[in-house]
Protein backbone atom coordinates (compact mmCIF):
# COMPACT_ATOMS: atom_id res chain seq x y z
CA UNK A 1 0.00 0.00 0.00
CA UNK A 2 1.61 2.89 -1.00
CA UNK A 3 1.87 6.04 2.01
CA UNK A 4 -0.25 9.41 1.30
CA UNK A 5 2.50 11.68 0.01
CA UNK A 6 2.70 14.47 2.57
CA UNK A 7 1.36 18.21 2.13
CA UNK A 8 3.90 20.81 1.80
CA UNK A 9 2.99 23.81 2.25
CA UNK A 10 4.25 27.75 1.78
CA UNK A 11 2.62 28.23 5.19
CA UNK A 12 5.02 26.35 6.73
CA UNK A 13 8.17 27.62 5.04
CA UNK A 14 7.85 24.24 2.76
CA UNK A 15 6.92 21.56 6.07
CA UNK A 16 4.48 19.01 5.73
CA UNK A 17 1.70 19.99 6.91
CA UNK A 18 0.40 18.32 10.43
CA UNK A 19 -2.17 14.89 9.29
CA UNK A 20 -4.86 16.61 11.33
CA UNK A 21 -4.88 20.05 9.77
CA UNK A 22 -6.54 18.89 6.71
CA UNK A 23 -9.65 17.90 8.39
CA UNK A 24 -9.93 19.86 10.68
CA UNK A 25 -10.15 22.78 7.97
CA UNK A 26 -12.41 20.52 6.03
CA UNK A 27 -14.85 20.30 8.74
CA UNK A 28 -15.46 24.43 8.31
CA UNK A 29 -17.61 23.24 5.88
CA UNK A 30 -19.92 21.47 8.21
CA UNK A 31 -20.58 24.52 10.66
CA UNK A 32 -23.63 25.56 11.66
CA UNK A 33 -24.96 28.09 9.24
CA UNK A 34 -25.20 30.91 11.91
CA UNK A 35 -21.24 30.35 12.27
CA UNK A 36 -20.48 30.20 8.59
CA UNK A 37 -22.17 33.09 8.15
CA UNK A 38 -19.98 34.78 10.97
CA UNK A 39 -17.07 33.02 10.52
CA UNK A 40 -14.78 36.02 9.25
CA UNK A 41 -15.68 37.71 12.22
CA UNK A 42 -14.73 34.78 14.76
CA UNK A 43 -11.87 33.90 12.88
CA UNK A 44 -10.24 37.36 12.72
CA UNK A 45 -11.63 37.83 16.56
CA UNK A 46 -9.24 35.65 17.24
CA UNK A 47 -5.87 35.88 15.21
CA UNK A 48 -4.21 37.96 17.73
CA UNK A 49 -1.22 36.80 19.95
CA UNK A 50 -2.96 35.23 23.08
CA UNK A 51 -2.46 32.45 25.52
CA UNK A 52 -3.96 29.20 24.23
CA UNK A 53 -6.74 29.02 27.25
CA UNK A 54 -7.57 32.82 26.11
CA UNK A 55 -8.23 31.88 22.90
CA UNK A 56 -10.08 29.02 24.13
CA UNK A 57 -12.58 31.08 26.05
CA UNK A 58 -12.83 33.88 23.34
CA UNK A 59 -13.67 30.91 20.73
CA UNK A 60 -16.43 29.22 23.49
CA UNK A 61 -18.22 33.02 23.88
CA UNK A 62 -18.40 33.78 20.28
CA UNK A 63 -19.71 30.40 19.96
CA UNK A 64 -22.38 31.10 22.41
CA UNK A 65 -23.52 34.46 20.93
CA UNK A 66 -24.47 33.26 17.91
CA UNK A 67 -26.40 29.61 19.51
CA UNK A 68 -22.94 26.61 18.07
CA UNK A 69 -21.64 24.08 19.90
CA UNK A 70 -18.20 25.47 21.12
CA UNK A 71 -16.63 21.79 20.95
CA UNK A 72 -17.83 20.66 17.53
CA UNK A 73 -16.67 24.26 15.95
CA UNK A 74 -13.30 25.09 17.73
CA UNK A 75 -11.29 22.58 16.07
CA UNK A 76 -12.27 24.05 12.53
CA UNK A 77 -11.48 27.82 14.47
CA UNK A 78 -7.92 26.88 15.61
CA UNK A 79 -6.67 25.07 13.24
CA UNK A 80 -7.53 28.29 10.57
CA UNK A 81 -6.17 30.80 13.46
CA UNK A 82 -3.30 28.04 13.15
CA UNK A 83 -2.60 28.08 9.74
CA UNK A 84 -3.26 31.88 9.28
CA UNK A 85 -0.72 32.97 11.96
CA UNK A 86 2.21 30.59 10.42
CA UNK A 87 1.18 32.16 6.93
CA UNK A 88 1.98 35.77 8.44
CA UNK A 89 4.55 34.63 10.09
CA UNK A 90 6.59 33.59 7.08
CA UNK A 91 5.16 36.41 4.87
CA UNK A 92 3.07 34.32 2.86
CA UNK A 93 0.68 36.09 0.16
CA UNK A 94 -2.96 35.31 0.21
CA UNK A 95 -2.20 33.29 -3.40
CA UNK A 96 0.30 30.86 -1.60
CA UNK A 97 -2.58 30.45 1.33
CA UNK A 98 -4.72 29.68 -0.97
CA UNK A 99 -2.71 27.02 -2.76
CA UNK A 100 -2.63 25.44 0.73
CA UNK A 101 -5.86 26.00 1.70
CA UNK A 102 -6.87 23.98 -1.68
CA UNK A 103 -4.14 21.21 -1.51
CA UNK A 104 -5.66 20.57 2.52
CA UNK A 105 -9.19 21.38 2.15
CA UNK A 106 -9.79 20.37 -1.63
CA UNK A 107 -9.96 22.51 -4.77
CA UNK A 108 -13.70 22.88 -4.88
CA UNK A 109 -14.27 23.96 -1.54
CA UNK A 110 -15.59 27.58 0.36
CA UNK A 111 -13.23 27.12 3.08
CA UNK A 112 -10.73 29.79 0.58
CA UNK A 113 -13.70 32.23 0.09
CA UNK A 114 -14.12 32.14 4.14
CA UNK A 115 -10.68 31.96 5.10
CA UNK A 116 -8.63 34.24 2.73
CA UNK A 117 -10.04 37.21 2.89
CA UNK A 118 -9.47 37.32 6.88
CA UNK A 119 -6.07 37.02 6.28
CA UNK A 120 -5.71 39.20 4.10
CA UNK A 121 -7.39 41.86 6.66
CA UNK A 122 -5.44 40.43 9.21
CA UNK A 123 -2.07 40.10 7.72
CA UNK A 124 -0.76 44.07 8.43
CA UNK A 125 -1.87 43.66 12.28
CA UNK A 126 0.09 40.11 12.51
CA UNK A 127 3.40 41.39 10.65
CA UNK A 128 3.19 44.38 12.81
CA UNK A 129 2.53 42.00 16.20
CA UNK A 130 5.45 39.89 14.81
CA UNK A 131 7.89 43.06 14.48
CA UNK A 132 6.96 44.46 17.87
CA UNK A 133 7.52 41.13 19.39
CA UNK A 134 10.89 40.43 17.92
CA UNK A 135 11.79 44.13 19.57
CA UNK A 136 10.88 43.49 22.52
CA UNK A 137 13.07 40.44 22.63
CA UNK A 138 16.27 42.77 23.04
CA UNK A 139 15.30 45.37 24.82
CA UNK A 140 12.65 47.85 25.82
CA UNK A 141 10.44 49.72 22.92
CA UNK A 142 8.95 52.72 23.22
CA UNK A 143 4.86 52.64 22.98
CA UNK A 144 4.05 56.49 23.48
CA UNK A 145 4.70 59.73 24.71
CA UNK A 146 3.59 62.85 26.75
CA UNK A 147 4.51 66.18 27.66
CA UNK A 148 3.92 69.58 28.73
CA UNK A 149 6.09 72.82 29.50
CA UNK A 150 6.53 74.03 33.35
CA UNK A 151 7.94 77.24 34.13
CA UNK A 152 10.64 76.66 37.49
CA UNK A 153 9.71 80.25 39.20
CA UNK A 154 12.39 80.25 42.41
CA UNK A 155 14.14 76.78 44.08
CA UNK A 156 16.76 76.80 47.38
CA UNK A 157 19.23 77.46 44.48
CA UNK A 158 17.79 80.63 43.34
CA UNK A 159 15.22 82.96 43.23
CA UNK A 160 12.70 84.13 40.19
CA UNK A 161 14.50 82.17 37.77
CA UNK A 162 11.25 82.03 35.43
CA UNK A 163 13.10 79.36 33.39
CA UNK A 164 10.55 77.34 30.71
CA UNK A 165 11.26 73.28 30.94
CA UNK A 166 10.03 70.56 28.75
CA UNK A 167 8.62 67.77 30.65
CA UNK A 168 8.64 64.27 28.11
CA UNK A 169 7.04 61.29 29.37
CA UNK A 170 8.06 57.82 27.77
CA UNK A 171 6.42 54.73 27.60
CA UNK A 172 8.31 51.42 27.09
CA UNK A 173 7.05 47.70 27.26
CA UNK A 174 9.78 45.55 28.21
CA UNK A 175 9.40 41.59 28.00
CA UNK A 176 7.10 41.10 31.12
CA UNK A 177 4.97 44.91 31.35
CA UNK A 178 5.04 48.58 30.27
CA UNK A 179 7.15 50.97 32.26
CA UNK A 180 7.58 54.84 31.76
CA UNK A 181 9.99 57.54 32.86
CA UNK A 182 10.21 61.29 33.04
CA UNK A 183 12.98 63.80 31.85
CA UNK A 184 13.19 67.40 31.74
CA UNK A 185 14.73 69.52 28.55
CA UNK A 186 15.75 72.76 28.94
CA UNK A 187 15.31 74.42 25.01
CA UNK A 188 18.77 73.33 23.92
CA UNK A 189 17.97 69.75 24.50
CA UNK A 190 14.43 70.24 22.72
CA UNK A 191 16.36 71.41 19.56
CA UNK A 192 18.72 68.51 19.45
CA UNK A 193 15.96 66.56 20.12
CA UNK A 194 14.22 68.16 17.29
CA UNK A 195 17.75 67.38 15.06
CA UNK A 196 17.25 63.91 15.92
CA UNK A 197 14.60 63.20 14.88
CA UNK A 198 14.88 65.08 11.60
CA UNK A 199 18.37 63.16 10.57
CA UNK A 200 16.69 59.43 11.89
CA UNK A 201 13.13 59.98 9.89
CA UNK A 202 16.14 61.08 6.57
CA UNK A 203 17.79 58.22 7.41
Amino acid sequence: MSETPEILLHSLAGKPAPPELGPALRAIRELAPALTAKFHEVLGATLEMLPEDQVDNRIVRLCRKLDVDPEKAAPAIKSARWLLRNAASNDVSPDELTQDLRALAGADTPVCDLVVPVYEKALPSIRLEIVQGALRAHGNVLTGLEWRIDTIGASNLGANLKFPVALLTLHYQDRQQPGSFTVQLTSDMVAQLRDLCDQLLQS
